[in-house]
This record gives structure tokens, sequence and C-alpha cells, in this order.
């Protein structure tokens, strides 16, 4: 049986609330029906009941996709993007700063800002994932949270790339990172736009909800109110081209009506190339209109 805790909004602290759907893990077939709310006060949008501490590593099993070596010519791709993301966020920093990556995966950004010049470290919350990348690629992992990692004013900058959504409190999480960074440091977040045009085609199909492991959903709006209220001012957001959000959201939709097979895994799916590249068109449109399905906010902190 899967352990559940029930939440309030982590962003304003009330707890009335109304459901919008129920659904399960689709990603891996596990167990556990969870329900996607929306505060009556803010609108934040969050999952309650959500898998408790005890429960929630069941979901991030060794062939969840951050975890795995992506092949052939997706692998490819995603060394590429590493390679010149590392190099877009050494232009942010001085040469030699130390970058502080919140949950690191197997460290492929990393090993890239390493590369830049960079004091690059990590802290992952996989005890097994992070042990390999120490191991396999020397690098500063530490196994945990972010609330793990000590000091005052060390880092600066500090990268979330798609893990906010994860985290049970963001605003603690976001709270304990200011404490991190330096006079005028830098926090960079990158999670699913809950106000993208996919979100709104798709509903309850939107492969951004992923349950029962994103915890929390933001639009542009909500999450630069968070960092506000944590005394960071946002300079800049910004839109990924995110093929995979309309690809995987199509074959939910198909496979809610009862269209399944691998065949239909395979035709909507990033390692399809074809449709990958069919769609970049309308990414590109979508990052134009600001309403991509995945943003990037870059903030620093106030004085």
């Amino acid at each position: 049986m899967v352990a559940k805790e029930t939440v309030g909004c982590n962003l304003c602290g009330e707890s009335s609330s109304f459901a919008l759907f129920h659904g399960s893990d689709r990603r891996h077939p596990l167990p556990g029906i969870f329900t996607m709310i929306r505060c009556r006060a803010c609108g934040h949008v969050y999952l309650s009941p959500r898998p408790a501490p005890s429960s929630i590593g069941m979901y991030y099993p060794d062939t969840y996709s951050p975890y795995t070596r992506q092949p052939g010519w997706l692998g490819i791709a995603t060394r590429w993007m590493r390679r010149r993301e590392a190099r877009s966020l050494s232009r942010l920093v001085a040469p030699g700063a130390h970058v502080l990556e919140v949950g690191c995966a197997s460290g492929d950004l990393l090993r890239e800002l390493r590369a830049c010049g960079l004091h690059a470290s990590g802290v992952e919350f996989n005890a097994r994932v992070a042990a390999d990348a120490r191991e396999h690629h020397g690098l500063d992992i530490t196994a945990g949270t972010v609330a793990d990692v000590t000091g005052e004013a060390v880092f600066d900058m500090v990268v979330m790339r798609n893990v906010i959504e994860h985290v049970p409190s963001p605003r603690d999480d976001i709270h304990h990172i200011r404490g991190l960074l330096g006079p005028n440091g830098l926090l960079l977040l990158s999670t699913d736009n809950l106000d993208s045009w996919d979100r709104r085609v798709f509903g309850p199909c939107w492969y951004g909800y992923d349950m029962p492991r994103h915890f929390n959903l933001f639009s542009p709006q909500s999450l630069e109110r968070l960092l506000n209220a944590e005394h960071f001012t946002v300079e800049r957001v910004s839109f990924s081209l995110v093929p995979t959000h309309w690809l995987v959201s199509s074959r939910y939709w198909l496979e809610d009506r009862g269209l399944k097979g691998r065949w239909l895994e395979f035709l909507l799916s990033s390692r399809n190339l074809p449709a990958v590249a069919a769609l970049l068109p309308l990414t590109f449109v979508q990052r134009l209109a600001r309403t991509g399905g995945r943003m990037s906010l870059l903030a620093r902190k106030a004085a």
C-alpha cells in the first residue's frame, strides 16, 4: 500500500482547495491514484494527497529517464544541449565561480560546467545515482536534498533544472538556497509551464503533470511570485522548444481512448526523430508567443 500525505498550498499556506482531476503514474506502471488540486485562495496547482516521504522513492526507479544514458541520436543531442547550456551558464558568472546544481542526477551538466572552468558541485536525492557519478566521473555530489548542503554565501549560482516541481516545499528550498548564495548570487529555475499551449490543449493528459512525481505546478507568474516572496528579483524569463510534450501528451490522450501498443509508444516519443522535427516549428512559435512547454527563470538574490 502506498503511504500518502495531505498538504496545503505551499505558496500561500491556505488549505481550502478543489479537485481538478484524478490520475495515476503514466510513465511507470506503479500503483496509486492521486489528485491534482487548485488552491481556492491563490490558484496554485499542486498534488494532494501525494506520496509520503516513505513512499516517494518507488516512483523513481532505475529506469527513470534522468538516471539513464540516452542511446543513439537522442544521446548525442542531449550531450550537445548540456554542453551548450553549460557554456551559456558560464557566461553569467566570473571565471572559476562556484556553482551548485540541485537534482543533478548522473551529473551530465556538472561535467560540462567543470569543463568550462567552473567549480561545480551537485546534490542528488537518489543515493545510488549520486555514488555512481562520484565513482565514474569524479564529481562532487552530495546524496540528499538541498537542505543537506550547508554553509553561508558559498555559491555564486544555484541551478535547479526540472526539480522545483518535485520537491515537497519549493518555498523552503528557495529560502535555503538564498542562504547558500553570496551577494548578488544567481538562481536559475527551469520547470514545466502550466500556462503553456500544450497544457491547455491536453488538460489532464498533459505530459507536464507527471503524477505523482510532480508535486507543484507553476506558471511564469506564480513562480515569480514565489521568488519575490523569498527576496529574489527575476531578471529573465525564457521558454524552451519541447516537442516531447506534444508527442507524449498525444499518446496519453490516445491511450485514454483505448489505443495502446509498443508501436504507439515509439511513434509518439522523443525516439521518433521525424515526429520531433515535424513539431519543432510549432514549439518555436510557442517560444515566440511565450507559451512554451518549459520555462526558465533567472533570478538574482536581492540585497
